[in-house]
């Protein structure tokens, strides 16, 4: 499991475009990494956790944050289920479940995530 100042490792990714992506094209950036387990489920849409989360998204926009999101859905899915809830934010494929294994994002005796939100300072910082 990722430790508190530790950046995740760099896996690749394919984002719903199906466009290769990888956490080292964040270098120098923060984000929030938020996972969930499968696209357009009845859980996203009765505990309106990625409404709430799009709603926000502004918010941490002006923070400087970016928001991505995360799930085992091939990159197909996850562009339709961007589309259908018109999200702001990428929706990446971590096909191997190495990413979501190493930061703790994966349940335990589930082939999905859990639901998990994690937000990772990859800011550069002067020394001291």
């Amino acid at each position: 499991m990722l430790q508190m100042g530790e950046p995740p490792p760099d896996v690749p990714l394919l984002d719903d475009a199906g466009l290769p992506f990888r956490s080292s094209d964040l270098l120098g950036s923060w984000f929030a990494m938020y996972w969930y387990p499968r696209a357009d489920t009845p859980g996203c849409r009765a505990q309106a956790e990625a409404p709430s989360l799009k709603a926000r998204i502004k918010s941490f926009d002006e923070l400087g944050c970016r928001i991505l999101g995360f799930s085992f859905d091939p990159p197909e899915v996850n562009a339709r289920f961007r589309f259908d809830y018109r999200f702001p934010l990428p929706l990446l494929t971590d096909e191997g479940h190495r990413l979501a294994s190493a930061v703790g994002a994966l349940s335990a005796g589930c082939n999905t995530p859990r639901r998990f939100a994690l937000v990772v300072d990859r800011r550069d910082r002067p020394s001291v």
